[in-house]
């Protein structure tokens, strides 16, 4: 977990994948790298590591350290949109749905030394609704759905009951899903399709409409 205790300077990107580097709070500018005559250098910082957050569906810390750089290392803008670029591919091929904002986080005084921070922001129709108070998990149906059982797909969303829906709740089932297919399709393309219906109580139900491979 990372450790926020002191003073920090944050630069919030509000779309993925892309960087803007982080300035400290003296105004000092970034060190450059080292360039052939002519060309723009580039600022470069000290990693102190990296963060990962919004979805449960993957393993975000094997993930991060997937990712060529790692703690103490040097770090381009141009390398942290590259990482940000290969997350945003490894998300897709989990059926994670959503978009991945970058956050670099500049620890207070001398050294350039950052935090890249991603989040994942689910995307579903209550992500895009008008607020309307906190919903709750009703039901769900499935059709289409044969080699998989209603119950295992039940399972599969991580829905139960009761449940309260924050935006993304519906995106994240739907990726439930489509993983659930995969560990017994290896692979093959399956099509998912939920419609929510959200009564006057607040409470959410949700149609499934599943297209398994012939």
């Amino acid at each position: 977990m990372l450790n926020f205790a002191r003073v920090f300077s944050a630069v919030l990107l509000l779309a993925a994948p892309c960087v803007a580097p982080a300035r400290a709070q003296t105004g000092a500018s970034p060190a450059k790298a080292a360039t052939p005559a002519g060309k723009t250098s580039e600022p470069v910082y000290h990693l102190l590591g990296f963060g990962l957050s919004g979805t449960k569906r993957v393993n975000t810390d094997a993930l991060i350290a997937s990712l060529p750089q790692h703690e103490g290392d040097v770090i381009t803008p141009a390398q942290i949109k590259a990482d940000a670029d290969l997350i945003s591919a490894a998300l897709k091929a989990h059926h994670v749905h959503g978009e991945v904002t970058t956050t670099t986080v500049q620890r207070e005084g001398k050294g350039h030394y950052i935090w890249v921070i991603w989040d994942v922001h689910l995307t579903d129709p209550l992500s895009r609704a008008a607020w309307r108070g906190v919903l709750h998990f009703a039901s769900q149906s499935f059709t289409g759905n044969v080699k998989l059982s209603a119950d295992k797909l039940a399972a599969a969303t991580g829905l139960h009951p009761g449940d309260k829906m924050p935006p993304g709740s519906i995106s994240d089932a739907r990726t439930g899903i489509e993983q659930a297919y995969d560990a017994v399709l290896h692979g093959a393309p399956v099509t998912v399709k939920g419609q929510a219906v959200v009564k006057k109580d607040n409470t959410v139900m949700i149609t499934w409409s599943i297209t398994e491979p012939g």
